[in-house]
């Protein structure tokens, strides 16, 4: 089983929640990051009081991480049509939050986010909370 992982888990991940550290263990080589959750994590880390602590929890992480998925033109064009399509009826989903559920589309994964709401509107998306017992 494949799973894009959204910004939350990956920061629930840095952390040390053991569920998602658990979790990590238990799908080893199954684990995928978009481009867009990286730079969410670096900007965080920048940000934060201890940015060389947290630059290096994220290198860490990434070695957990089977790949870091990045945004070429194939990955544009689904997060293009997903946009259309929700914009037509009527729905609004961050831009970066689109990005990452693309992300999982493209390549048929499953989306893993404790902020499953945010993500329920997109169809065709598989959805799961892997912070939920």
């Amino acid at each position: 089983m494949s799973f894009v992982l959204d910004t939350n888990i990956c920061s629930a991940y840095l952390r040390a929640d053991r569920r998602v550290e658990a979790k990590f263990l238990q799908y080893t080589g199954g684990l995928y990051i978009s481009a867009m959750t990286l730079g969410e994590l670096y900007a965080g880390a920048c940000r934060s009081g201890q940015p060389a602590k947290r630059l290096d929890g994220i290198a860490e992480m990434l070695h957990e991480i089977n790949a870091v998925i990045p945004i070429d033109q194939a990955l544009a064009e689904r997060y293009g049509r997903v946009r259309a399509e929700l914009t037509d009826r009527g729905l609004v989903v961050a831009n970066a939050d689109l990005l990452i559920a693309s992300t999982a589309l493209h390549l048929n994964y499953t989306m893993v986010s404790h902020n499953v709401r945010h993500f329920q509107v997109i169809p065709g998306l598989r959805l799961e909370d892997r912070l939920v017992p």
